[in-house]
């Protein structure tokens, strides 16, 4: 039971100290209140909750690996190096397309409402 509780111990530190200094993770966290705001608001199914919460988790988790994958490289090498500028370019990547996906999802849950609210 206590490796249990210190494995959660370590990975709550671990996710406060990425929301603490990642940038686009804090983007990303606001945006996440922003689609749990509006999905609150416009009184959206349980099947796009479901939806949102999958995005939000599927951007944050991308982030916390980017985020994970840039920390090893530094850790590595200050130097540039071409190999590590394109694994730290890959791992972005990815983010971005989790990034679309989720902004795409949204669009297409939420805007359909916001704009039956207003017409």
């Amino acid at each position: 039971m206590k490796k249990l509780f210190n494995s959660a111990k370590y990975a709550v530190q671990g996710l406060l100290h990425f929301i603490r200094t990642d940038r686009n993770g804090q983007l990303e966290l606001i945006c996440a209140v922003i689609a749990v705001t509006l999905g609150c608001w416009l009184q959206i199914s349980t099947m796009e909750w479901c939806l949102i919460i999958i995005c939000i988790g599927v951007v944050l988790a991308a982030e916390m690996f980017n985020h994970a994958i840039e920390k090893s490289m530094d850790f590595i090498t200050q130097e540039r190096h071409k190999e590590i500028g394109v694994i730290k370019d890959v791992a972005a990547s990815a983010v971005m397309m989790t990034v679309f996906m989720s902004l795409t999802i949204c669009y297409i849950i939420l805007f359909s409402k916001i704009i039956s609210r207003f017409l």
